[in-house]
């Protein structure tokens, strides 16, 4: 396994990363890729985090890799251990697909949860129910665990 360290700086900057480590890595069997996503300008609830993520590759670009947030996140398609629903991105997976395509669906389920594929099904719930209040709690735990 190949480990990178966190890397800092825009969404430009992170996917040139994530393709300069997969270059890298292309020796390597399994290697993990560390970076931030950060939030800002979405116009969502979670626009005011920093997100760590882990992006773990095995048998890349055959299969597609695991993204999984270290920061605590309020979001109903990432578990509590981080864990990013792979059926939004994995389902169609194809080896010409780009890691740019990984973030892209990252990205859009920071901008808009998908209750319908959600992995904290009480989450999902709320999203449909109480979005208000689904919306003030993820701000909640977007400004103590993301800043």
């Amino acid at each position: 396994e190949y480990k990178v360290p966190w890397t800092r700086g825009n969404f430009l900057v992170h996917f040139l990363n994530f393709k300069l480590y997969c270059k890298i890595g292309a020796f390597f069997r399994s290697y993990t890729v560390f970076s931030k996503i950060n939030s800002k300008n979405l116009g969502s609830v979670y626009e005011s985090g920093t997100f760590e993520i882990e992006a773990t590759f095995e048998n890349y670009p055959f299969k597609a890799p695991n993204i999984v947030f270290k920061t605590p996140i309020y979001h109903p398609n990432i578990d509590e251990e981080g864990k990013v629903c792979q059926n939004i991105y994995e389902a169609d997976w194809k080896p010409t697909q780009k890691i740019r395509n990984v973030l892209e669906v990252i990205y859009s389920l920071l901008s808009s949860p998908d209750p319908s594929d959600a992995l904290r099904e009480d989450l999902g719930r709320l999203l449909v129910e109480n979005r208000e209040q689904f919306d003030q709690n993820a701000r909640a735990h977007t400004k103590k665990h993301a800043t």
